[in-house]
């Protein structure tokens, strides 16, 4: 059969000459299948990829126009080679939805047909919602008001985006109203702990100058502690008494999905440059004090069974000179406490076995709690553990952040995990302004993120590359 013959606004497509005059038989199907975002392939037994498809007359194009597809493998059984063939190509040709079905042998014909179609593809003759106007001149595309695409040494864009996920400190680097005023404070907060680590380790001149200088060199000490660890009868070194402990600690409340694990992020980037701070889970350990010790402050060589033969400097020295984040402080019970208390009172551990001078150990404590004072109190949180805190900040929730929340959305909607290979290029006036006006209350940071990678996901269903009011669904 020759493409003359087939109407040219029909996506149907078959190998066998008989299966694609059964498929166009059908009123329903050429109603269906000439919308051009929907598609249907009839797949038989000859067929082992979709490159042997595209030898016959029609074949589906390459690249593809529609974002929906309905599979029929018209003969069984199906070698999976051909089922995963086939699902490659959907990747590649960025179909944003297929149903595959198998038909029973024989029974290949019009009814046949328009019950898959009422089976697998009951919304896919909607009308497509009509673009709506744009909120402003800066939301012309995704990325207008900042761009979140990478550059190599050269100068040139790679266009690598995707980088910054719900979690990534970028989503705090432009910040407004009463959340800028708080994202300058979490910032001093980095600087002070700075500055306190700079006058620990003493003047980069006076460690190059003299062998012997009072200073603490955090990537020797390290090693040095891991060696005294694996042969603890060879200490001979002379205690240190007097090392300084007036470091900012930060205690964070706020509401589940605030951000609260972000800021610890944003922290570390400042202090460390890259990577991710090390975060304690409170709740993990609750039954576990002895493995919270051990994990935390390290062990000698020989101390227990089942460790390691060269004992552990444990997590705290190991991460000396970084962000510790302690996530869910208020489900630490009264023995997890008095650990913590003791270790934030002079930045001292002492592994367990390890029989002489403890180490000094400096790292910055950031805590975390979605609880009040008052509800930490009914909790029995200790009140002398609470004053170890320097600082202590409250981050808002989304609704009252609405000044950042154009910010927010722009950023989130470059991510690939919610705006995949940004298929999505614009969001129209209406969605951006139910966006806006949500409050978010059932997890903020994570309820929007839900929100945008389901509206691109129904947008892509319906092969467009705006978002419109309609697309944004709450619970």
């Amino acid at each position: 059969m020759s493409k003359t013959e087939i109407s040219k606004n029909v996506n149907i497509f078959a190998r066998n000459k008989d299966e694609l005059t059964v498929a166009k038989s059908s009123e329903m199907a050429k109603a269906l299948f000439s919308m051009s975002e929907n598609a249907l392939i009839c797949i038989d037994k000859d067929t082992v990829g979709y490159s042997s498809l595209s030898d016959c007359d029609p074949a589906p194009p390459e690249p593809v126009t529609f974002s929906r597809v309905l599979f029929l493998f018209t003969s069984l059984p199906v070698s999976m080679e051909t089922i995963e063939n086939w699902k490659t190509w959907v990747f590649d040709n960025k179909i944003s939805e297929y149903r595959m079905d198998f038909l029973r042998v024989g029974e290949f014909s019009k009814s046949y047909v328009e019950g898959r179609i009422l089976r697998h593809c009951r919304n896919w003759d909607k009308k497509k919602p009509e673009k709506e106007a744009d909120p402003d001149e800066r939301w012309k595309s995704i990325g207008g008001l900042v761009n979140l695409s990478t550059s190599d040494r050269s100068g040139r864009d790679t266009n690598n985006r995707g980088l910054c996920t719900k979690d990534a400190p970028e989503l705090l680097t432009a910040t407004f109203g009463s959340m800028g005023e708080l994202m300058m404070r979490i910032h001093n907060v980095g600087n002070r702990f700075k500055m306190a680590l700079d006058n620990v380790a003493g003047p980069e001149s006076d460690k190059k100058n003299d062998e012997n200088a009072d200073g603490l060199d955090i990537a020797n000490r390290q090693k040095e502690i891991a060696a005294l660890l694996e042969f603890p009868g060879r200490h001979s070194e002379s205690p240190k008494t007097e090392w300084p402990v007036d470091f900012p600690k930060l205690l964070l409340y706020g509401e589940t999905g605030v951000g609260k694990t972000l800021v610890s992020r944003y922290l570390h980037k400042q202090i460390s440059g890259d990577g991710r701070p090390l975060r304690i889970s409170i709740p993990e350990f609750i039954g576990k004090e002895d493995y919270l010790e051990y994990s935390l402050f390290g062990y000698a060589k020989g101390t227990y069974t089942g460790g390691l033969q060269s004992g552990s400097s444990g997590l705290l020295v190991e991460n000396m000179g970084k962000v510790v984040f302690l996530d869910e402080i208020e489900e630490a019970n009264n023995t997890i406490q008095a650990k913590l208390l003791a270790f934030m009172d002079d930045y001292l551990v002492r592994p367990r076995g390890w029989r002489h001078e403890p180490f000094y150990c400096p790292v910055l404590i950031v805590a975390a709690t979605n609880c009040s004072v008052v509800e930490l109190q009914k909790r029995h949180f200790r009140r002398d553990l609470l004053n170890r805190f320097t600082d202590i900040e409250t981050i808002p929730p989304l609704r009252e952040r609405k000044e950042s929340m154009d910010f927010i959305i722009d950023c989130l909607l470059q991510q690939d995990r919610i705006n995949q290979k940004m298929m999505i290029k614009q969001i129209g006036r209406y969605a951006l302004a139910r966006l806006k006006g949500y409050s978010y209350e059932k997890g903020n940071f994570r309820e929007l993120e839900d929100v945008l990678r389901n509206a691109c996901v129904a947008a892509r269903r319906d092969g467009r590359d705006y978002l419109c009011e309609c697309d944004i669904m709450f619970d």
